[in-house]
């Protein structure tokens, strides 16, 4: 009999989530008691987020895990997001 997996889930919003929070990789797996490798590996779709991953982020940034996995932030008043803005209005 095959073992279950844990569900994994990719995190196509983490990167705009953290930069919303003004939070560098290292600040967010500070507070989120990972590595900051994994949260590059999250943010660049080299991996999906088991149950507690997912919950440990969304704490770290104040959001439920609704928003965290399919939420997009607006991002437009982040100095990221302003300068993506003016780049896509040319």
């Amino acid at each position: 009999m095959a073992t279950a997996r844990p569900a994994r889930m990719p995190l196509p919003h983490l990167r705009a989530w953290r930069l919303r929070r003004g939070y560098s990789q290292h600040e967010l797996a500070q507070r989120a008691g990972m590595s900051k490798t994994t949260i590059v590996n999250l943010e660049g779709g080299k991996g999906c987020a088991n149950f507690v991953s997912i919950r440990k982020l969304a704490a770290a940034l104040a959001l439920t895990r609704e928003q965290l996995l399919f939420e997009r932030p607006d991002t437009s008043q982040t100095p990221h997001g302003a300068y993506n803005a003016a780049r896509m209005a040319r």
